[in-house]
């Protein structure tokens, strides 16, 4: 018994053993929550072919690789999270949702009815008008083109 793993042989044990739990840990939960039998049955059949691999992996290895094995496969868990692309794509998805389409038109009227209803004339010092940093903001075009001087153009 001189053969030994390489350590793309432990990685796959040590995988096929975090799987294994972890399907240990399914099968009891879905027991519990009284799933389709079926679909038990078939966690039960991952978790001991899992099991048959790693055996038939160990068989001809060293006792004490298989000691450090077990130790090291103790040591580990399997945690399952988002590739980079799909943390880009959810940070997008939750970016647009705050987000809604609206035709440059309607967009143009809600604007006029804002300006309108909202407007002070810059009675207060227009640098600091909420409603101009908006419009500013949102690119919306000015609504006064006469010559522009104190007097913020977009008062209607």
């Amino acid at each position: 018994m001189s053969k030994y793993l390489n350590s793309h042989q432990k990685e796959i044990i040590t995988n096929l053993a975090a799987f294994h739990s972890g399907f240990e840990d399914i099968v009891d939960t879905w027991e519990e929550l009284d799933r389709p039998k079926d679909q038990i049955k078939y966690l039960k059949s991952a978790r001991t072919f899992a099991m048959k691999v790693i055996k038939l992996m160990q068989e001809s290895v060293d006792d004490e690789q298989v000691r450090t094995l077990i130790e090291n496969v103790n040591q580990r868990e399997i945690v399952l999270t988002y590739t980079d692309r799909a943390k880009r794509e959810r940070k997008k998805r939750e970016k647009l949702k705050n987000n809604t389409v609206i035709d440059t038109d309607d967009f143009y009227d809600f604007i006029n009815a804002g300006a309108v209803a909202n407007c002070k004339g810059c009675e207060d010092d227009p640098k600091e008008c909420d409603l101009k940093r908006l419009f500013l903001q949102y690119n919306v075009p000015v609504a006064n083109y006469g010559e522009i001087g104190e007097e913020c153009p977009y008062k209607l």
